[in-house]
């Protein structure tokens, strides 16, 4: 088995690991406080305070796995490229889903545009460093930087229990662990990528856990934890 494929195979078994982990520990916490929790406004798709926190971290540890494979493919020029990145996309139109859910469609849609931005940045970069495009990859970062401060401020402006200067720490935090990782796959340093991409599903907790007590705070009427 080449070095490559190893790592892929490393990278399944650790994706596995943390959506099954996380599922467990959620789970049992939603079993745990079933009793004290009621069912939120009848149009909503979460019964509990858990199933929000549930969702959030499952779909952002997703992001993270499909972002990464999408950078790797795109380096690598392989045939799944476009199937990866389609994947990737029904993941970021669940994501926004879950912003929809509690702001309506047009917060949807803004949201949305957002995360598939930062998603082309983080592609732009890969192929820049592949070409050896020093301005692309300036450019990536850049662009990556922005995000991070319009994303904050967008969710920030939707919900005054969330701070821009909070988020944006957190998802320059994502940016780095993300780009830190396919710089050392590019460099054939496959232990210390999985290391960092690891890190990064770790770190998606915190932003999935930020957003969903915001949320939770701003619509006390619809949670009773």
């Amino acid at each position: 088995m080449s070095k490559k494929a190893l790592f892929k195979t490393i990278i399944i078994a650790v994706v596995l690991a943390v959506l099954v982990g996380l599922g467990f520990i959620l789970g049992k916490n939603n079993a745990d406080n079933s009793q004290n929790n009621q069912a939120v406004g009848e149009n909503s798709v979460y019964s509990n305070v858990f199933d929000l926190r549930k969702d959030f971290n499952i779909k952002l540890a997703e992001h993270v796995a499909l972002t990464s494979e999408a950078m790797r493919v795109s380096y690598d020029e392989h045939d799944s490229s476009i199937a990866v990145i389609d994947e990737l996309d029904k993941n970021s139109q669940q994501l926004a889903g879950i912003i929809g859910e509690f702001y309506g469609d047009e917060a949807e849609a803004s949201f949305l545009k957002l995360w598939q931005d930062q998603v082309t940045f983080f592609i732009n970069y890969t192929v820049s460093a592949k070409n050896n495009d020093t301005e692309g990859k300036e450019q990536a970062l850049s662009d990556l930087e922005n995000y991070s401060r319009e994303a904050a401020e967008f969710l920030a402006g939707l919900n005054s229990n969330l701070s821009a200067d909070s988020l944006k720490p957190l998802l320059t935090e994502h940016r780095d662990l993300m780009i830190t990782s396919i710089n050392e796959y590019m460099e054939a340093k496959y232990v210390e990528a999985l290391d960092k991409e690891s890190k990064a599903y770790e770190q998606a907790g915190k932003v999935a856990d930020a957003i969903s007590d915001g949320i939770v705070k701003q619509f006390p009427d619809e949670f009773n934890e």
